[in-house]
């Protein structure tokens, strides 16, 4: 039988089954979650699974093909009760086909057992300059419907730290994983031109926020030297291969302590890059000082030649120089090279963050500039700023299991989820609320991170006022989500309050002209420049009372989906789910507004 019709009689009678192997970190200990590999029957005409799914595009049959496969591995993830993260492959036309079809993935969403925010979407790296745009939309559409997202494949780059098509695909994207591919891990305790590989790739994730991961670890020696060069996820036929019916596997049994007890989770230079600001030292300063114009936010601009930096440019005295038209005329077609600072502070990537601090520390006398170049192997990979060393020179000096956001210091994932199943055990009736801020992330960009910290800290005192005002617990999940649970019928007038002080206190972040204007302009998603409206709340609120939530995060999902509503509709800001039935709300200085039930 030719595999083409081999694989339309798989579809055909869903002859697929899940085989889950999992992903652990080592130097936690810790389960992260189960990589699905979908299989077919076992006969003589059985595929192994790469060639499973290369025939299925050969036959026109993928997209089904891959949602079939999807499927089977949730419905077998949820029937094996497996916990944490379940890690799926899909092709990247099926990703940029279902993003597409945003009712039938809010369906999916609905129907599945596994919530979204327990999913992780592998997509193939290999494939991915095919359709590079499309690709980018489709993971950002994914992300807000509350999937992780990994880079899958990743092989075959012989220098991935001069990758510059590498290192915008992934900034782009910024996947919540990457994953390095077999054939970088096998030997790379013996091979030199590996370690560099890893310790490039290492670097590069860890700018962007990304959790790297190794697959296909089979020996102990792998393993130790992925640890000592900053790689502590990881997969392989070492921790347990792939089973219908898995176990999680014994880590401490499996993992000697003494082994991996002389290094931790180091910060390193890397883990500092705030901006990848940079333009070739043939550019005009005409030029460069229209970027900075239309970038507010921008410190301090790099400049490179081939990838490698040869000179800064600080905003401050640049600006300063050339305000003057007159002045910037006379020598505006010259090359930016001609300006440029030599004298700049060039640490590597994976210098540890006290080692920066100390050469900051000693150029903070000779310098009042303070940026600096972060290059990864001589390569630039990014612009630090000594605010954002601070914070995290900060972070270290903070016990690591305190369970707060470090920056708001309000209390994270675990101790929110406690919370809320204390409730539920107990049967205590309660309004949990998850609020985000609209409009953050052009702000974001407008006026910087630094000040889009301000703005969260401010917010969160906001919501630790309320403790006194009567609510039950204000945690920060991470970004800008925040939960608040409150007594099950005050949660109006309380969200009242917050809703109310936050619009009144957001105004002092922005400036005259903004206000005056209404706004900020900044480009959105496509590339066009508009006016977007200040910052504000909006809110998915439930009313829990003899409802089953198996865990917290089954709660989350049908708290996202309840957000979501808000964006559907214009001028509503606050979706309130009780007793089975919707209602929509807008905001005004009088408080909340019904808007009816939503459908």
């Amino acid at each position: 039988m030719q595999k083409k019709f081999v694989v339309k009689d798989i579809l055909k009678h869903h002859n697929i089954t899940s085989w889950f192997q999992p992903i652990i970190n080592v130097e936690r200990r810790e389960l992260i979650g189960w990589e699905a590999f979908s299989r077919g029957p076992e006969t003589d005409n059985g595929l192994e699974t790469p060639a499973m799914f290369d025939t299925a595009a050969e036959a026109g049959i993928l997209k089904p093909f891959d949602l079939m496969c999807l499927h089977t591995a949730a419905e077998s993830f949820d029937q094996l009760q497996l916990e944490n993260k379940l890690f799926i492959n899909i092709s990247n036309e099926m990703l940029i086909a279902s993003s597409r079809l945003k009712d039938q993935v809010g369906k999916l969403i609905a129907d599945n057992r596994v919530p979204s925010t327990r999913m992780v979407l592998e997509i193939d790296e290999k494939n991915a300059s095919n359709n590079i745009n499309e690709l980018i939309e489709a993971v950002h559409f994914f992300h807000e419907q509350g999937f992780e997202v990994a880079v899958d494949h990743l092989s075959g780059i012989d220098n991935v730290g001069e990758s510059a098509s590498l290192h915008k695909l992934w900034s782009e994207i910024k996947p919540d994983y990457i994953k390095l591919d077999r054939s970088f891990i096998q030997n790379v305790n013996g091979s030199a031109s590996k370690q560099k590989t890893v310790k490039e790739v290492v670097a590069v994730a860890r700018s962007i926020g990304s959790v790297l991961i190794a697959e296909g670890v089979e020996t102990e020696k792998e393993l130790k030297k992925l640890y000592e060069l900053g790689v502590h996820n990881v997969q392989g036929y070492l921790i347990q291969k792939p089973q219908l019916a898995p176990v999680a596997p014994k880590l401490d049994d499996l993992l000697d302590k003494e082994l991996f007890a002389e290094t931790n989770q180091k910060s390193l230079a890397c883990d500092l890059v705030v901006s990848t600001a940079h333009v070739e030292v043939g550019t005009t300063i005409q030029s460069v000082f229209e970027l900075l114009e239309a970038n507010v936010h921008m410190s301090s601009i790099a400049v490179v030649e081939n990838e490698k930096v040869k000179g800064i440019i600080f905003r401050t005295p640049f600006m300063n120089k050339y305000s003057k038209r007159q002045r910037r005329e006379v020598v505006q077609a010259k090359c930016i090279s001609s300006e440029m600072s030599s004298d700049f502070l060039h640490v590597d990537a994976h210098q540890r963050i006290e080692q920066v601090s100390r050469l900051v520390t000693s150029r903070a006398q000779l310098d009042a500039e303070h940026d600096f170049i972060i290059s990864n192997e001589q390569h630039f990979l990014g612009i630090g700023t000594v605010i954002d060393l601070l914070r995290k020179v900060t972070q270290l000096r903070v016990k690591p299991d305190h369970q707060e956001n470090i920056l708001t210091m309000l209390p994270g994932n675990t101790p929110i989820g406690n919370c809320v199943m204390e409730l539920l055990d107990k049967d205590t009736p309660f309004s949990i609320a998850l609020l985000d801020l609209a409009n953050f992330k052009p702000f974001n960009n407008h006026y910087s991170h630094n000040r889009g910290d301000e703005v969260l800290i401010m917010f969160a005192e906001i919501l630790r006022k309320q403790l006194k005002q009567g609510a039950s617990f204000a945690g920060h999940i991470g970004g800008d989500d925040f939960v608040l649970i409150m007594p099950q019928d005050e949660w109006q007038e309380l969200l009242r309050s917050v809703f109310t002080e936050f619009n009144h206190k957001v105004l002092k972040f922005y400036s005259d002209n903004d206000i005056k204007q209404g706004g900020i302009e900044s480009t959105d998603r496509n590339g066009h420049m508009r006016l977007f409206d200040f910052v504000s709340l909006s809110a998915g609120v439930m009313t829990v009372k003899e409802e089953y939530f198996d865990s917290f995060q089954s709660l989350l999902t049908q708290l996202i989906q309840l957000k979501q509503r808000t964006k559907r509709q214009l001028g509503t800001c606050l979706a309130h789910l009780n007793d089975a039935q919707i209602k929509l709300y807008s905001y005004d200085e009088s408080g909340f507004v019904d808007e009816g039930v939503s459908d």
